[in-house]
């Protein structure tokens, strides 16, 4: 077989470029527009990948027109110089000259000649091209830098927060703040503490922090309709921009539940990081904001016997949306799963520290085929007797990340095809890793012959001739014999094997009155073994073939079954012709209603749910703000109303919410004079519960003796 590839080394260069950057500062995804021969492609990426050292990098080209056998053109060891220009190294094989080239930080230009495996005469190859820059991270996962108001870079808790609530809960900045308790190995010197706290009326409040912000629009905890973090397009400051297809979140944590019951495995502190289209999100969900989640990674988790530090990783679940629409990423770390749940001990308060998150994309080889033969690599390398022709190579390959990308290129020079992995986020990770697959050295041809030939043979009869002996199963077999033109002669069998069928019947007869393979079957008595009869033919083959009846004889037997109805009350079921509508347990007898004409006795169960209504209570001010089960009450006027909302139980019955509201006129409050309160501290009274209190211009409540209540 003749080697078809011309191998020219570099040759020439010119400099267009002075700016001195590095191989770091270069590496990523440019995308531009490409040519070809004079053939354009727009809008295709070129990726810059680190080299062997400080001065090298590898090149991978889109394949558009290089060749039929590789996915994609690698030019390997091209030297990066410090003026920023590219010159051709001792493995970049295809490269003939240089003329022009131009790479930065920024952008890249270049003008190449190239001899390919599909073009033995030289070809120019351009590309003018930008550096794509998109983020694939999450803003400041070390919580690093200057902290202010209790918050840090890229994270947000109470102190930030908005929503009807928000003037109560901005107080709450102790519950996340800076600590310098940092996790084992790390390169930084804080980490984020996140603590739990009681507020007013008993309720607990979870320790919370995000890189979106909170919402805080009701006194009960698990109300996800107030109480939730979120992020928007328009909510400046609180999201974060995110385009990545990753595999894992992954953080450091050290959970101390309240008290330091650390064996206590009802209380998990949580971790959820959720990938959304350019749309508001939420968390919890509620309504339709699932509609543009794109993935998510969740993880509730125990604390540690030791109550020290963990790694703690979980996988993003992907749903049917593109993940290709990713815009914004939501974060949220909470002290409990449970929304107002765990300790909100002052003394002795969940404590979450949380260390370096970071979100994982993953870039290895999990299998690749050439020409559908698997290919199993050692160490990133392998090698194979397949050596490259003038026919067609296809290449498939998978990975274990996500959003990874694969290119397949071929080394003409030193026979070897190159397969890289590059990671989704490559721009700002530089994270890849290459597999090599050493191809054989072409053999000449016309010192070797082939010969093929087909024979068949009964699956029950081994097969030989003068080649081979005894083969059993059908497939090629091959063998080498010298030929008498120096080389070896290969001769290929394709062996078929003719069936010889095994075939069995089973008969279960109640009467009997049939024949088999001429064997009359009439007045056999039940008994419990089977009778077995065998008869041996032949197929058109001239092959074995034997048939086999097991025949079993019994009596009609009586079928047993059961039905089970449930109704909710004032509904009814129709069974067999009977009505039902009252709970009951039986055994219904249906006389020859069976497959084999016998009996079926069949126990009914009929069971009977009750609808419920459940009386509420509610006493309010005219004007005061209030809801019940999405109804605005604020409007309600002065007496005595009732309302309903129906649900379904269970167990898709009626379950009705019956509330009494009393509406109150607003009192009016005497015997305070607003002379009492200093100009300095103006203020304004409120009634609450029946007591007075004042509110004042900082928008903290006291009591009438000037206490701070909260």
């Amino acid at each position: 077989m003749k080697k078809i590839f011309t191998v020219f080394l570099l040759i020439s260069m010119l400099a267009v470029s002075a700016k001195a950057v590095s191989v770091s500062d270069v590496a990523g995804v440019f995308q531009g527009s490409l040519n070809i021969g004079g053939q354009s492609y727009p809008n295709k990426e070129v990726y810059i990948l680190p080299g062997s050292g400080n001065t090298f990098v590898t090149m991978i080209v889109p394949s558009v027109a290089f060749s039929n056998k590789c996915a994609d053109l690698v030019l390997v060891n091209m030297v990066f110089n410090s003026n920023g220009t590219l010159s051709a190294g001792s493995a970049a094989a295809y490269v003939e000259s240089i003329s022009a080239s131009s790479l930065t930080a920024a952008s890249m230009s270049f003008t190449m000649s190239l001899t390919t495996p599909s073009h033995p005469v030289a070809v120019s190859m351009t590309f003018n091209g930008e550096k794509v820059s998109k983020n694939y991270a999450i803003t400041n996962g070390g919580f690093e830098g200057s902290w202010s108001n209790n918050e840090v870079a890229g994270w947000h808790s109470f102190g930030t927060a908005t929503g009807s609530f928000a003037s109560f809960v901005k107080g709450n900045t102790e519950q996340f703040s800076r600590s310098t308790d940092v996790r084992p190995g790390t390169s930084g010197s804080q980490s984020a503490l996140i603590k739990s706290k009681g507020v007013i009326g008993g309720n607990k409040a979870n320790g919370n922090c995000t890189n979106g912000q909170i919402n805080a629009g009701s006194m009960t905890a698990s109300d996800a309709s107030g109480n939730y973090n979120f992020s928007a397009p328009d909510n400046n400051g609180y999201n974060t921009a995110f385009v990545g297809q990753p595999d894992s979140l992954v953080f450091w944590a050290k959970y101390i539940p309240g008290g330091g019951n650390v064996s206590d495995n009802s209380n998990k502190a949580r971790a959820n990081a959720v990938i959304t289209q350019n749309a508001r999100y939420q968390d919890p969900e509620t309504g339709s904001y699932g509609s543009v989640k794109v993935g998510n990674a969740e993880i509730n988790y125990s604390a540690t016997g030791s109550k020290g530090w963990q790694r703690l990783s979980t996988p993003f679940v992907y749903t049917s949306l593109d993940p290709t629409t990713a815009a914004y990423i939501l974060v949220t770390f909470s002290t409990n799963a449970t929304p107002g749940g765990g300790n909100s001990s002052s003394s002795s308060p969940d404590n979450v520290y949380l260390d370096d998150v970071e979100i994982i994309y993953n870039y290895a080889l999990t299998s690749l085929k050439m020409n559908g033969t698997a290919v199993h690599f050692t160490n990133g390398a392998a090698s194979t007797d397949m050596e490259f022709s003038d026919s067609d190579y296809t290449f498939a390959a998978t990975t274990n990340g996500k959003g990874a990308k694969t290119f397949v290129g071929y080394d003409a020079a030193n026979n070897k095809v190159y397969v890289y992995v590059v990671a989704n986020n490559y721009s700002q990770a530089k994270a890849y890793s290459v597999y090599t697959l050493q191809m054989a050295e072409p053999v000449p041809q016309t010192k070797d012959t082939e010969y093929h030939y087909a024979a068949s043979t009964c699956a029950n009869e081994p097969y030989s001739d003068e080649l081979f002996a005894n083969l059993s199963e059908a497939g090629t077999y091959t063998t080498t014999i010298p030929n008498t033109q120096g080389g070896d002669s290969i001769i290929t069998l394709t062996l078929t094997t003719l069936p010889a069928y095994s075939l069995a019947d089973t008969l279960r007869l109640n009467t009997v009155d049939t024949t088999w393979h001429g064997i009359h079957i009439a007045d056999l008595p039940a008994q419990a073994e089977p009778y077995v009869y065998r008869d041996s033919l032949k197929t058109l083959a001239g092959c074995d073939s034997v048939c086999s009846l097991v025949l079993f004889i019994s009596d009609i037997p009586i079928t047993y079954g059961a039905y089970e109805a449930v109704l909710c009350e004032g509904e009814q079921v129709i069974y067999e012709g009977v009505t039902y509508s009252a709970a009951f347990k039986g055994d219904i007898l249906l006389a020859g209603q069976n497959i084999y004409g016998g009996d079926s006795i069949v126990h009914l169960t009929v069971t009977v749910y009750p609808n419920i209504e459940t009386d509420e209570y509610l006493t309010m001010q005219e004007g005061e703000s209030r809801s019940w089960q999405g109804w605005n009450l604020s409007s309600m006027p002065v007496g005595e109303h009732t309302l309903y909302t129906t649900y379904y139980s269970v167990y898709d019955c009626d379950s009705t919410i019956v509330l009494h509201l009393t509406v109150n006129a607003v009192p009016v409050i005497e015997g305070l004079e607003d002379a009492e309160i200093s100009s300095d501290r103006a203020a304004r009274k409120v009634l609450v519960n029946g007591k007075i209190y004042i509110i004042r211009k900082d928008e903290k409540m006291y009591d009438i003796l000037g206490k701070k209540i909260q």
